[in-house]
């Protein structure tokens, strides 16, 4: 019984690496989206991706409303 909990484990360590990869892997995807640049990108924890990807969204939300209502043309910066 002990070898098949053994085994049991193993493979749940896997598949909690296996998670974890492909929540890394999101999260770069992510931050590489973000207009910044490339050295300030591969330093950002998870909170902070989360945080700017939001504040991106609502900023570039309002600048896009702003567009339709004034009929003018606002230009995204890169930081």
């Amino acid at each position: 019984m002990t070898a098949d909990r053994e085994r049991r484990r193993a493979i749940s360590r896997e598949a909690a690496r296996k998670r974890r990869q492909v929540e890394s892997d999101v999260f770069g995807d992510l931050s590489r989206l973000l207009p910044l640049h490339p050295s300030i990108q591969t330093h950002l924890d998870k909170p902070s991706v989360i945080r700017l990807i939001l504040s991106y969204i609502r900023i570039r939300t309002l600048f896009e409303g702003a567009t339709h209502i004034h009929g003018g043309s606002v230009h995204m910066w890169r930081f």
